[in-house]
């Protein structure tokens, strides 16, 4: 089951008109248009039961065409002199990874329920990959502020974000047709149909921040502070969704931390540079893996392997 493959065949064309216009004498520049993305995906595997010369296995196939068009819009005001108000919305696609793609699948095949009628006792039962799976999407809105300063000797802005997960990729339960597929004893079981975890498109969630950056040079401060300069950075990130399902429990997204912040001194003058930085990230979600194979379906659910990493600070120079 851990031999398949998966082919994305992807078309993209965009229409994009550029903006340069006024607004109440204030310059207003950007472009607003859309891409039209078709899809064509396939998998190949193999359903497989057992090992060594127990070992048997079923070809599997599948896959879907789909299109999707994502319109966006960015807009950057000037209302003063080296200041901008920069706005962007837009629909953003990620495609899923191959290995939820995947068609290949275990399967199960529990003799003793061969005479079952009743799908909760099916003897079938499987794990694998859906081929059919679409990418994740969102609906995004950004705002920032920037101020360059003189001589392009720094800037300081602040941005906000809000984007809405139209979709999120979690395992769930599904009924598969197991006909034809081969029985571990022989016998020929009344149901052909049994519960298969797969990964399913569902509901999203939302995840929305802020951020703080200044970059500054010290000759704007002080001729004597010539060479050297700072740069700061901080940021603040919310998110909520629904990992194990539409009915279940919400959680952060994983590897996102709600805090980081860094901040970089540096000299530079005369062909010579020293820089030291400071990077700092709270806690976070994290698939932590211990001893034995790694699970590679990932956060299939709330005790599923991932555990609160703890806050980190990185420093470095050079």
């Amino acid at each position: 089951a851990n031999r398949w493959n998966v082919t994305e065949k992807i078309t993209r064309g965009y229409l994009q008109f550029d903006i340069d216009t006024k607004i109440g004498g204030m310059p207003v520049t950007g472009n607003i248009g859309a891409q039209v993305i078709h899809a064509d995906q396939e998998s190949k595997g193999n359903s497989a039961i057992g090992t060594g010369s127990g070992l048997q296995a079923v070809a599997v196939s599948g896959g879907a065409k789909y299109t999707d068009v994502a319109p966006s819009l960015n807009l950057n005001f000037k209302p003063a002199e080296r200041t901008y108000i920069r706005f962007g919305v837009a629909r953003q696609i990620a495609r899923p990874r191959m290995f939820d793609m995947r068609a290949a699948r275990n399967f199960g095949y529990n003799a003793s329920l061969s005479n079952s009628t009743s799908l909760d006792q099916s003897p079938w039962s499987g794990d694998g990959g859906n081929p059919k799976l679409k990418p994740w999407k969102s609906d995004s809105i950004d705002v920032s502020i920037e101020k360059y300063f003189k001589n392009n000797k720094g800037y300081v802005s602040l941005a906000g974000y809000h984007k809405k997960l139209l979709s999120y990729i979690y395992e769930q339960t599904d009924l598969v047709d197991f006909s034809g597929y081969p029985t571990t004893d022989g016998s020929s079981p009344v149901l052909h149909q049994g519960s298969t975890t797969t990964p399913v498109n569902g509901s999203g969630g939302t995840v929305q921040g802020v951020e703080f950056t200044l970059s500054l040079q010290g000759e704007l401060l002080s001729n004597a502070l010539r060479g050297f300069g700072i740069v700061l950075n901080g940021a603040y990130t919310d998110s909520n969704v629904k990992p194990w399902g539409p009915t279940g429990a919400s959680a952060p997204l994983p590897n996102l931390s709600r805090k980081a912040a860094n901040i970089t001194l540096f000299y530079e003058k005369g062909g010579f540079s020293i820089r030291v930085s400071e990077r700092y990230r709270s806690d976070y979600r994290a698939y932590i893996t211990n001893f034995g194979a790694p699970n590679f379906k990932g956060d299939v659910n709330s005790g599923g392997g991932f555990s609160t990493s703890q806050a980190e600070k990185v420093i470095d120079g050079q």
